[in-house]
């Protein structure tokens, strides 16, 4: 595992995102991907938080204009629906408060399925993102 700061993971996430995911550009930054993942799985879930608010925050202007919905779609699929699935009783209140004054988070949660979320939280997430 590559050495890091919190800053260029969020970057290099977002640029693995502006890759076809088989070619030498995203291969590159693949670790940003797998230390992302690894949050989860190292039961560390203030880590996807900080990786969510900090992607946003970014507001990057990509080249390519599909580059941040990419990111975005991967963000609410991956790191967001992770903490939702298995932290959410933990973080529901956070997610609540972060929609009702930000707009960019209200959105994301747009992008979230259902899935395996806990049918409380999925309701209380539902509510945040209208």
């Amino acid at each position: 595992m590559k050495n890091y700061n919190f800053d260029e993971l969020v970057d290099t996430w977002i640029e693995y995102y502006s890759y076809d995911s088989e070619s030498k550009e995203a291969e590159d930054r693949f670790w940003a991907f797998e230390t992302a993942l690894n949050f989860k799985f190292d039961n560390n879930p203030e880590g996807l938080w900080r990786l969510i608010l900090e992607v946003l925050k970014r507001d990057p202007s990509p080249l390519d204009k599909e580059e941040l919905p990419r990111a975005l779609g991967a963000l609410a699929a991956g790191p967001l629906d992770d903490l939702l699935t298995d932290y959410g009783p933990l973080f529901i209140d956070r997610i609540e408060k972060e929609a009702a004054v930000n707009q960019k988070f209200k959105n994301l949660l747009g992008g979230v399925l259902e899935g395996d979320i806990d049918d409380e939280i999925w309701s209380r997430m539902q509510k945040a993102r209208e």
